[in-house]
């Protein structure tokens, strides 16, 4: 469960908000397990190494966040827009990002391990030593996608 103050914060704040919030508060670490944050425009949100399993993404616009090293362990982030985004060292373990857009992103180290990505825009993303065991990338788009390195058994 979500705290609710960081949820609170989060949303009341908006993004300027949320990040001076991050700034003045370098070594909390969010806790939004399971919180509901589909719909929203996240443009250039810092939730670096923040709790976010469980939470319900999608729809959300992630242009330019930072995710480095972000919890999203069985998260929902379908249909969001994640361009150019700064996910190194993720975990985006059984996450759904069906017609996801990572277009851009970088998710190097990430572990994306039987995440659904059916659809998504992986189009020049980066994704070097991610692991992606049993990932499915049924209709992925993957031009120009660096998969260097990446473990890909049974996706």
């Amino acid at each position: 469960m979500a705290n609710p103050e960081h949820v609170r914060q989060l949303l009341d704040g908006g993004v300027e908000g949320w990040n001076k919030f991050r700034r003045t508060n370098p070594e909390l670490i969010p806790d939004l397990r399971d919180a509901d944050l589909s719909g929203y425009d996240f443009t250039g949100l810092d939730l670096s190494k923040s709790e976010l399993s469980g939470a319900d993404l999608s729809d959300c616009y992630l242009f330019r966040a930072n995710l480095t090293e972000a919890n999203l362990t069985n998260a929902n982030l379908t249909e969001a827009d994640i361009l150019e985004a700064n996910l190194i060292q993720i975990n985006l373990s059984q996450a759904s990002l069906i017609r996801a857009d990572l277009s851009g992103s970088g998710l190097i180290g990430g572990n994306l391990e039987a995440s659904n990505l059916e659809d998504a825009n992986l189009t020049r993303a980066s994704l070097p030593w991610c692991k992606m065991a049993r990932c499915n990338l049924s209709e992925a788009k993957l031009h120009l996608t660096d998969l260097r390195e990446a473990q890909l058994l049974q996706a």
